[in-house]
């Protein structure tokens, strides 16, 4: 297994964060907007060097539906 270097979330993950409702439910991925989901894709391949941490499988940043 590959270590990796924790990198700080996205601004996108951020700011989507700070317009939920103080108290409430913790939202789910699939609530979250595209372009929240996909900036966070980009990071967790950008900080594995696009390496699988558990098989080192090259991994791509595909687009997020």
């Amino acid at each position: 297994m590959r270590r990796v270097q924790k990198q700080a979330e996205p601004p996108e993950l951020t700011r989507f964060r700070a317009g939920l409702p103080q108290g409430g439910e913790t939202p789910r991925l699939e609530e979250a907007p595209t372009a929240v989901k996909q900036a966070i894709r980009e990071r967790l391949v950008s900080s594995q060097g696009a390496l699988c941490c558990y098989c080192q499988q090259r991994i791509r940043v595909a687009p997020v539906a």
